[in-house]
């Protein structure tokens, strides 16, 4: 039986605590095991869905252990406590997967009841969040080694730098916590993130907070120009004040987009400095380029399925806070651009294209993979389509697309199938939480690949007919002022930034934070630091550089109470 070979007897509880259970390698080798695959790559885009939620992790310890039973209702008391748990644009509320294989240890190993379990391993979640910020700081490099990759022309090595080493650090970043935590208990676990200086988990906070601006001026560099700058700043400005929901906000800024390009159009608002506004009889190259038949290569049927799995098993590989899933879009494309740029040289031009800040909900976000895929196609083919005109779809279209599918996704249908399944499993029965992964797993699936598709076969039908009807540069023109909307919109909501600075004069104090910066301009550090990337990076400061000075900018001014 599993349970004699992991857990023999004589090694049930830690010597001086019988409250709290030891196993043995064995047990907290398999049960770290699944902690680390519910965050990585390799379950086809459904770990964060399964393993990662307590009523399967729990279901999971008491399988390894012998007692699924228990195992399952101690992970359906513990998600039922976290089933408003929504994790978006790279924020991590707490590590629920932590607290629920930790939870289910307690329960099946020493006797617990679920609910003094659930209230030992709550604090434990915050360990796990300093994992993940760990992590989301330090895959920053890895991006760095795809970007000189994509340089060569190397698909294969931006493909390994987006799975490779992050995945060996997040086994090492999980695996390892998670084993000490089943062997020696959660309540050393706490004792040890006790243990640990203030400044550490402070410092990756601040660091984490300025590191999404860096990817967002590096998306922003494409679009800098003209009225754009006007966008960026008037999005940010409503964003911070306001609080408009993305989706919202992404709505909004397509109706301007289309009104501006409306008055464009009549002589109203003339911009010569963005080429999306150039009409194809502008000049005789692009005339000639319009009125081209797209007589390049065509993706086929399995360039679009390897494309999508790419993009299901690996969209978060790398995940991190300078350019969220820019590695992985990038991998997802490598198909695509390898059938359509087969010299190294435009393939090079096209991996460097995608390896910008990218965040979107991976499942309905497919539907941009598709879209992008169809733009690839028809620029190889002599379309007049733009490195700008692809990035500044990708950017518009996830912020809608983010809304949407973390809406449907982790606001809706999740909770309700954990409810359903943690009602079963509460009841004794082991058809919770094998109905709740059947019924996600199906979901996540169907509606990644139908909406790449989807995405794919519109976006190409449009994309021609809009280059037939002339219409095609007006449609690029609207979508580099959403873009620009939609970044100024998350530099005021993922780039998190306050200063605790309090000048004392006169028997007064004045906190800078409340009394001053949030009365001029709420989130205007966040604006300050997106502005201060983008000049660095327009200065030609290499991104790595900005890096390792956030690292050592975070640190001071933790230390000296700035921020």
């Amino acid at each position: 039986m599993l349970a004699s070979l992991c857990w023999p007897a004589g090694a049930r509880a830690i010597e001086g605590d019988a409250a709290l259970p030891r196993l043995t390698w064995g047990a907290a080798a398999l049960i770290s095991v699944c902690y680390y695959l519910s965050q990585s790559a390799w379950l086809a885009g459904l770990g964060f869905w399964t393993l990662y939620r307590p009523l399967v992790g729990g279901a999971l310890v008491g399988l390894i252990l012998g007692d699924p039973w228990a195992g399952a209702r101690a992970g359906a008391t513990i998600n039922l406590a976290y089933l408003g748990f929504i994790a978006t644009g790279g924020a991590l509320p707490s590590d629920i997967s932590l607290a629920g294989y930790l939870g289910a240890v307690l329960v099946v190993a020493g006797g617990l009841d679920e609910r003094t379990a659930l209230a030992l391993t709550m604090p434990v979640g915050l360990l796990g969040y300093l994992v993940y910020q760990v992590r989301m700081a330090l895959d920053v490099f890895f991006v760095h080694q795809a970007d000189r990759a994509a340089s060569r022309g190397d698909a294969w090595g931006v493909a390994w730098a987006n799975v490779g080493p992050p995945q060996a650090l997040l086994f090492v970043l999980s695996a390892v916590p998670c084993f000490l935590g089943v062997y020696y208990g959660p309540g050393r676990l706490g004792a040890l993130l006790a243990l640990l200086p203030q400044w550490v988990p402070g410092s990756l906070q601040v660091v984490g907070g300025l590191l999404p601006g860096l990817g967002v001026a590096m998306a922003l560099g494409l679009f800098w120009r003209g009225a754009n700058r006007a966008f960026f700043v008037l999005a940010f400005v409503v964003s911070a004040v306001a609080r408009v929901p993305l989706l919202a906000f992404g709505l909004m800024a397509a109706a301007v987009a289309v009104i501006v390009v409306h008055l464009e159009q009549r002589g109203g608002i003339p911009d010569e400095e963005s080429p999306a506004l150039r009409r194809p009889g502008d000049s005789a190259a692009s005339a000639q380029i319009g009125d081209a038949r797209a007589d390049g290569p065509r993706l086929r049927q399995r360039d679009l399925w390897a494309s999508w799995l790419c993009w299901l098993f690996f969209s978060h590989a790398s995940y991190n806070y300078e350019r969220m899933q820019g590695a992985g879009f990038a991998h997802s494309m490598i198909p695509v651009l390898r059938r359509l740029h087969p010299d190294r040289e435009s393939l090079a031009e096209g991996l460097k294209r995608h390896l910008v800040f990218y965040n979107a909900e991976p499942n309905v976000g497919a539907f941009v993979n598709g879209v992008v895929a169809a733009m690839e196609e028809a620029r190889a083919g002599g379309r007049a389509i733009s490195e700008q005109a692809i990035n500044a779809c990708k950017v518009a279209l996830m912020g809608p697309i983010s809304g949407i599918g973390d809406t449907l996704i982790q606001g809706t249908l999740a909770p309700v199938l954990l409810s359903l399944g943690a009602g079963l499993a509460l009841q004794g029965s082991l058809l919770g939480p094998a109905l709740y992964v059947a019924l996600i797993s199906g979901t996540v699936w169907a509606l990644g690949w139908g909406l790449y598709l989807r995405g794919y076969h519109e976006g190409r039908a449009r994309v021609l007919a809009g280059m037939r009807r002339g219409s095609l540069q007006q449609l690029l023109a609207a979508t580099e002022i959403v873009a620009c909307s939609v970044l100024g919109a998350l530099s005021a909501s993922v780039v998190q930034l306050r200063t605790r600075w309090v000048v004392h004069a006169g028997g007064m104090s004045l906190r800078m934070q409340d009394d001053v910066l949030d009365k001029v301009l709420p989130q205007a550090l966040s604006l300050v630091v997106v502005l201060g990337y983008l000049a660095l990076l327009r200065r030609r400061v290499a991104p790595v550089w900005l890096v390792a000075g956030t690292f050592a900018l975070g640190l001071a001014a933790r230390l000296l109470g700035w921020l």
